[in-house]
C-alpha cells in the first residue's frame, strides 16, 4: 500500500510540474537547486563550497536551462570558471557576486538580460567569453569587463588546419569578417580592396573625408573607398596604371608583401631593407624588381613562408587565409620591434 501511494504521489507531482504556472523544485547531483515553471529550468541557488570549473547542463530533467537565479552564485569564493548553456537568455541580479576566484564565464548568444551587480566583487582580470556582437560583449564593454570571442562561426575552418589560429586572431579582432555569416572561404584569392580594408582596420579606419581618391576606379561610398584613399594617401598602395586601381583584380603574393613592407615603413617608421638571400628559391628570379626588398624582407622575419620548401610563388594569387596568416605575422614583427599597433 505505501509503495502504491507513493507511486502515485511521484505521478501526480510530474503532471503538476506540467501543467502551466506550476513550479517544482529539486536540487541536482552539482549541489544547484532549481524550479521547473511552464516547461523552463530556473537555477535558485548553489552550494558556496563549489569550487572549480562548472559546466551547467542545458536540460534538467527534460526541460531547458533558461535562467540563472538572483544570487545564485554569490560568494561561492572557489568558484574559477563557469560555461552557460546555449539555451540560458537570462542572469539574476547579484548572480556572481563576490566570486573571489572566478577567472572567465562563457555566456551563449541567447543572453540578453543580464541583472544588477552581477559580477560586483568579482577579481578585477575576470574574462567574459562569448559572440562577437552579442549582448554579453555589449555589457562587458559597457561595465569594463575584458571580453573574448569564444571561436569563430566558419563551418570551412577546420580546428585542425594550419590557419586556424591566424584566421580565429583576425576574425575576433575584427580584421577579417567571413563571406558570409558561416563561411570564410580561406582558399579564395584575396583581392586588393580586401588587402587595403584589412591594413585601414588595423589603424583604426581613420578619417579619410578630406583626402583625394586618385584612381577613377574607386566610386564613392564602396566599401573598400575608404580604406584605398588612406593606402593611397600613406603611400601604401599604387595603382596598376597612375589612374587604376583594380579593386576587384587578386592580389599576388608579391604585391601582398610589398603592401605589408610599405605598412611597416610608412606607418610605423621600420627598416624594411633586406639583403637576405632567396636563392635557395629555385624561382626567385620571377619576382619583379619592386618587390625583391620586400620578399628578402618578408622571408627574413618569417612573415611569409615559400610555397613549397624551394618555390616563392610570387606571381601566384594570395588566398584569404594566407594573408590572414601575413597579418598576424606582421603585427607580432611589429610588436617584436618594440610599436603598438593601433
Amino acid at each position: 500500500m505505501k509503495r502504491r501511494i507513493f507511486s502515485t504521489l511521484l505521478i501526480l507531482c510530474m503532471v503538476f510540474a506540467l501543467l502551466p504556472g506550476a513550479a517544482l523544485a529539486a536540487v541536482t547531483n552539482d549541489g544547484l537547486s532549481y524550479t521547473i515553471e511552464n516547461g523552463e529550468v530556473t537555477l535558485t541557488s548553489a552550494y558556496t563550497t563549489l569550487c572549480g570549473e562548472l559546466e551547467i547542463p542545458a536540460e534538467i530533467d527534460g526541460c531547458p536551462v533558461t535562467k540563472l537565479g538572483s544570487h545564485l552564485f554569490d560568494s561561492c569564493v572557489s568558484l574559477t570558471s563557469v560555461k552557460l548553456p546555449e539555451t540560458v537568455r537570462e542572469i539574476g541580479d547579484y548572480a556572481f557576486r563576490a566570486c573571489k576566484a572566478l577567472e572567465d564565464v562563457y555566456l551563449p548568444p541567447a543572453v540578453q538580460t543580464i541583472g544588477e551587480g552581477v559580477f560586483d566583487g568579482c577579481p578585477s582580470d575576470l574574462i567574459l567569453f562569448g559572440a562577437l556582437d552579442s549582448y554579453a560583449e555589449q555589457y562587458a564593454n559597457a561595465n569594463n569587463i575584458m571580453f573574448l570571442a569564444s571561436g569563430i562561426p566558419f563551418t570551412d575552418v577546420s580546428p585542425d588546419a594550419w590557419y586556424y589560429s591566424y584566421i580565429y586572431t583576425v576574425y575576433t579582432t575584427r580584421l577579417m569578417t567571413g563571406m558570409t555569416l558561416t563561411t570564410f572561404e580561406p582558399e579564395v584569392k584575396m583581392n586588393r580592396a580586401m588587402l587595403a580594408t584589412v591594413l585601414y582596420r588595423l589603424e583604426g579606419e581613420p578619417d579619410v573625408s578630406a583626402l583625394p581618391c586618385p584612381f577613377t576606379d574607386i566610386p564613392n561610398g564602396e566599401w573598400y573607398t575608404d580604406a584605398v584613399k588612406w593606402c593611397a594617401d600613406a603611400g601604401i598602395v599604387n595603382g596598376v596604371t597612375p589612374t587604376t586601381f583594380a579593386p576587384m583584380s587578386s592580389i599576388t603574393r608579391e604585391q601582398t608583401v610589398t603592401m605589408f613592407s610599405r605598412y611597416c615603413k610608412e606607418i610605423y617608421g621600420c627598416n624594411v631593407s633586406s639583403a637576405y638571400p632567396l636563392n635557395v628559391f629555385t624561382d626567385a628570379g620571377r619576382i619583379s624588381p619592386y618587390a625583391a626588398a620586400p620578399f628578402s624582407w618578408a622571408v627574413e622575419n618569417h612573415i611569409i613562408d615559400g610555397m613549397t620548401s624551394t618555390t616563392l610563388a610570387p606571381q601566384g594569387s594570395a588566398t584569404r587565409a594566407q594573408v590572414a596568416t601575413m597579418m598576424v605575422r606582421v603585427i607580432r614583427y611589429l610588436d617584436d620591434e618594440g610599436y603598438v599597433v593601433a
